[in-house]
């Protein structure tokens, strides 16, 4: 996780990063490689989160060096990704690499260090144009069975580009009864738009959030969720975000502060526990090195993610954990529900439960129920029944019994005769019932 000057974190990278289109350049001489590692190490004894691991990450590449493990290297890309594996040797440290990029050398370290204050430059046109092709990296928004809203973070893009895009899907999903915010594929991004969606679902007094103390400047700024927020705040919403070992940096930090705050549940695994902020430097020869210059903590119990991540409350295999989230948030939901919302609820429930425990039918008491049914179409694909109606796309039931299949709050029930064609009873949470007669 970097802080770009005020605790903003950039998309965390894979270690071994280099820049393909980079192959066209020079080869790399010796008195090149040299340089390279001698700044890198250098920078690490400056300016990483802690001095004496610092000095260990510095002496390994020096120490490499002599060995002679980059005499092969003149192909800068094969280089910077062995530089990034021998960085992740001493401390694992996620947020170390090493990419090969002239036209992005990263920034200049001065003698005062890296400093979390101050403000990012404006985005450049490639900036903008690559955020937009993302799409901000925003995922499916959807509205759940039961009202339950659903918003997918594939990572936080920086808050001044990404603002108003996620606004709109906060104002799209403020008339649901419950949030889901899916972070299993979220690598990180800019802690400050993790700290403007966290705004959103607390209250409007700032509350310290996080801590971050620069090893290099000396440094230590508090973080405070915001007073004001364009979008809906949502200060009671039951809140659920989900978790995986792809979680993480400022993934990890969203997750963090909310269960901190005991704001959210976290349903899935533990994240990857990269938890320094970094910043990409200038390393010269065109190589920039991503370098941890401090440490992200809780204020009040000084607990940090580096290295263990942060755990979840209900911890299930991510393929699980929406349905599992689903289920809970529908669950919580029925408790305060009467009428027809609590129909509703209960009959979701129930056909979350069948899809979190799957039953089996023997195929040919399925195959007995396809066909039309005035309308709508039941045809069977593998083992699990679908319908469409009046031609619509074929839509996939989750079986209850035998003869009872669920779609959300919706039954179908199939009545087998003795004689004469097989019936199917569609039956509505508020009771309506439709029957129709089955024909191949």
């Amino acid at each position: 996780m970097r802080t770009s000057h005020t605790i903003a974190t950039v998309l965390l990278m894979l270690p071994l990063v280099a820049w393909t289109s980079a192959r066209s350049q020079s080869p790399l001489d010796q008195r090149g490689r040299r340089d390279v590692v001698d700044t890198i190490a250098a920078q690490l004894e400056r300016v990483y989160q802690d001095a004496d691991t610092g000095q260990m990450i510095a002496a390994h590449l020096r120490q490499r060096m002599a060995a002679g493990a980059y005499d092969a290297d003149s192909d800068p890309v094969a280089f910077a990704r062995q530089l990034s594996i021998d960085l992740h040797a001493v401390n694992d440290d996620q947020h170390l690499y090493v990419r090969f990029s002239p036209g992005a050398p990263g920034t200049h370290v001065g003698p005062e260090g890296v400093s979390i204050r101050g403000d990012d430059p404006p985005p450049t046109s490639g900036e903008i144009a690559a955020d937009r092709a993302a799409h901000h990296e925003l995922g499916r928004i959807d509205i759940l069975d039961g009202n339950i809203g659903y918003l997918e973070m594939r990572g936080f893009a920086r808050l001044d580009l990404a603002r108003d895009a996620l606004v709109a899907a906060l104002r799209y999903l403020e008339s649901t009864d419950a949030i889901i915010i899916d972070l299993r594929r979220n690598g990180g991004g800019d802690g400050d738009l993790s700290n403007f969606l966290i705004s959103h679902f607390v209250g409007p007094d700032s509350i310290r959030s996080l801590r971050v103390v620069d090893r290099s400047s000396h440094d230590t700024l508090d973080r405070y969720t915001l007073a004001t927020v364009p979008g809906p705040r949502r200060l009671d919403v039951p809140l659920y975000v989900l978790t995986s070992h792809g979680t993480a940096s400022a993934g990890e930090d969203f997750a963090f502060v909310l269960h901190n705050l005991g704001r959210a549940t976290l349903v899935g695994t533990r994240t990857v526990g990269a938890g320094h902020n970094n910043q990409v430097v200038d390393s010269g020869h065109g190589f920039a090195t991503s370098i941890s210059y401090s440490k992200v903590m809780d204020p009040r119990t000084g607990r940090q993610w580096e290295h263990i991540g942060v755990p979840p409350d209900i911890d299930v295999d991510p393929e699980q954990a929406l349905v599992t989230a689903h289920a809970l948030a529908v669950h919580s939901l029925a408790k305060h529900a009467t009428g027809v919302q609590l129909a509703t609820l209960t009959l979701v429930s129930e056909a979350l439960d069948a899809e979190q425990h799957p039953r089996a039918v023997p195929r040919a008491t399925l195959m007995a129920d396809t066909g039309r049914y005035d309308q709508m179409a039941i045809a069977l694909r593998g083992a699990q029944l679908q319908y469409n109606n009046r031609h619509t796309m074929m839509v996939s039931l989750v079986t209850l019994s035998d003869s009872v299949f669920a779609r959300g709050a919706t039954r179908f029930v199939f009545h087998h005769r003795s004689s004469g064609p097989t019936a199917l009873e569609v039956i509505q949470p508020d009771g309506r019932r439709l029957q129709m007669v089955g024909s191949r």
